[in-house]
């Protein structure tokens, strides 16, 4: 996989830095500033979580304040889905555009089963192949973000 591509000069994780007694939903909204992208992995229950809902909104919005939540054509949120969510869920609408990971399969009776190892051998293979995908992308994005932007290397000349 190639996580240790995405690891490399990154730092990862939801609590990055809290310390007892710190105010978690305060410390995390700070954080979005610098906060390159955001992986959000969605399932029913995040969705009914106020304070999940609370923090990708949070997120959205700080980056649109500052006209970088799109950069190119990407999305600086990348959205993972563990089961499918219900449509007209209380997301910001850029969210609900964006194609995701799914890491889960339909059935031909349309019916959701989620990519998860313990289902045996070929749902193994399906999530490693979708991980691997994902961290390749979440690389190249990063990669990506770190490049001057055009606008910026002309200021510079």
């Amino acid at each position: 996989m190639r996580w240790s591509r995405v690891r490399r000069g990154y730092r990862c994780g939801s609590g990055c830095g809290l310390i007892a007694g710190g105010h978690f939903a305060a410390e995390i909204v700070g954080q979005f500033a610098h906060t390159a992208v955001f992986v959000s992995v969605l399932t029913p229950r995040y969705l009914k979580s106020e304070w999940c809902k609370k923090e990708i909104l949070s997120f959205c919005q700080q980056a649109e304040d500052r006209h970088s939540l799109m950069v190119g054509n990407k999305a600086r949120i990348i959205k993972v889905l563990k089961l499918p969510v219900e449509e007209g869920s209380d997301l910001p609408p850029v969210v609900g555009r964006l194609l995701g990971y799914d890491f889960y399969e339909v059935d031909e009776e349309r019916v959701p089963h989620e990519l998860d190892p313990a289902y045996g051998d070929r749902p193994r293979q399906a999530f490693l192949r979708k991980a691997n995908k994902l961290a390749w992308d979440l690389a190249a994005q990063l990669t990506e973000l770190q490049r001057p932007s055009p606008a910026s290397a002309e200021t510079n000349e």
